[in-house]
């Protein structure tokens, strides 16, 4: 079986460098080209020995004050448009496209393939708009992939699971709340980009840990991957829930895909993901 040419852009980006490592592990299989997306040019850029281009670059994690001048729509949408024409152009067969869970606009239930896409901020009307732009561009000779995924966490990553970190590893106590939250360590997604590299898969898919994960557990499983010992108290969790802070929300709430007989991730179970997030397991 030849090895297959594999361009990641995104070469800086939390996913995008865990990809291409997860791949270089086995070079019998995969040549990895990692592209910075920062003035990137993908017009001058030849792509012509690539199987596949995956598009891991993307403004994200900021605050509303940065993020009010941040160039959403360059960058989550533009620039991915314009490498997947180029990457058409030269004969490219597979575009992958990592898009977000903030496409449907949706802060509590549950998610399926039917759920309406209605982002309520700049970062998931960029990632929308690049799915609908790509999504024109697919053929037969051009599969297109769009992926949806939730929170990613893992080792050093970014974004609400350092919230959490700095929770479980300060705080004695935490209130019991039997949420639900849809979630995917690095692991675990790397995993579902190879399957889909490996079976050229074209439409959108939505990956997810194998299992949900509520945010007192996690919490209690960081605080041990620290030796510490967390008293998890009963009774609050319907109250915090139910705050209308969009950030106890986030925290408290539920918010999940829909269970798929698509699972491609059975890499981590939740308590390796939490180990290996915290340095425990290699």
């Amino acid at each position: 079986m030849p090895v297959k040419q594999i361009y990641i852009i995104g070469k800086n980006g939390y996913i995008g460098s865990a990809f291409a490592e997860w791949l270089k592990k086995e070079p019998e299989k995969y040549t990895v080209y990692t592209i910075a997306a920062r003035e990137f040019r993908p017009e001058t850029f030849d792509f012509s020995r690539a199987d596949a281009v995956i598009f891991a670059a993307g403004i994200a994690h900021l605050s509303s004050k940065e993020g009010k001048e941040a160039p959403y729509m360059p960058v989550n949408c533009d620039l991915a448009v314009a490498s997947a024409q180029k990457a058409k152009k030269d004969g490219v067969g597979q575009f992958l496209y990592l898009s977000s869970m903030s496409v449907y606009g949706v802060e509590a239930g549950e998610i399926d393939r039917s759920t309406p896409l209605c982002p309520k901020n700049e970062y998931g009307r960029s990632k929308k708009m690049a799915e609908e732009k790509l999504t024109a561009l697919h053929s037969t000779s051009f599969r297109v992939c769009i992926l949806r995924p939730p929170m990613v966490y893992g080792k050093n990553c970014r974004g609400n699971y350092q919230t959490l970190r700095r929770i479980a590893c300060s705080v004695p106590v935490f209130p019991v709340v039997n949420n639900r939250r849809s979630m995917i360590h690095i692991d675990n997604l790397c995993a579902w980009m190879q399957w889909a590299i490996d079976t050229r898969s074209a439409g959108l898919l939505l990956p997810q840990d194998p299992f949900y994960v509520s945010t007192s557990e996690m919490v209690r499983l960081i605080a041990t991957a620290h030796g510490k010992k967390k008293v998890l108290i009963p009774g609050f969790g319907k109250l915090l829930s139910a705050l209308p802070v969009s950030a106890a929300k986030k925290a408290f709430g539920s918010l999940y895909y829909a269970p798929s007989a698509e699972d491609h991730s059975v890499v981590r179970t939740l308590e390796e993901a939490i180990a290996k997030s915290e340095g425990g397991v290699k």
